[in-house]
């Protein structure tokens, strides 16, 4: 709900969703690994007073539907893009000391994240995904033509 103009009227909670995916689509998120996952995002949204609505964890992405509240001042007590921030960085610390096979990627996540404040569907999220497969072949193709450097 956006604010009327001349309304002064302020929304109470403003809902999201998000994606992002683990690093190199390396396909981790399943059996144990998105059990804990799972447990980890459900404890801190709630210690962070986010209502979580809806979470889909696939093998190499996460989706997530939540509600944020809005100070009654009309400060949004956390932005959606902090949120993941502290989503990724608990979750990449706690799955990487449990799970030992998760160590061996380099890093947990991608530093990027779809967030939209409007309800994605599956075809919104095939177009992300594949967007980003797109963008890890550009930058394979990219490595591969530079030229090394010659010693000086």
């Amino acid at each position: 709900m956006t604010p009327t103009p001349g309304r002064g009227i302020t929304p109470k909670a403003l809902q999201y969703d998000m994606v992002w995916t683990t690093r190199r689509n390396k396909g981790v998120l399943h059996g144990p690994v998105a059990d804990r996952f799972e447990e980890l995002v459900a404890k801190a949204c709630k210690n962070l007073g986010v209502e979580l609505i809806k979470m889909d964890v696939i093998l190499n992405y996460v989706h997530l539907r939540v509600r944020i509240e809005v100070a009654k001042d009309a400060e949004i007590l956390l932005s959606a893009k902090q949120l993941v921030g502290k989503l990724k960085r608990l979750t990449a610390k706690h799955l990487r000391s449990e799970f030992k096979e998760i160590r061996k990627i380099p890093s947990m996540w991608t530093r990027e994240q779809l967030i939209e404040d409007w309800e994605l569907t599956s075809k919104d999220i095939r177009e992300y995904l594949a967007s980003k497969r797109g963008q890890d072949q550009n930058k394979k193709r990219e490595n591969i033509a530079k030229p090394h450097a010659k010693p000086g």
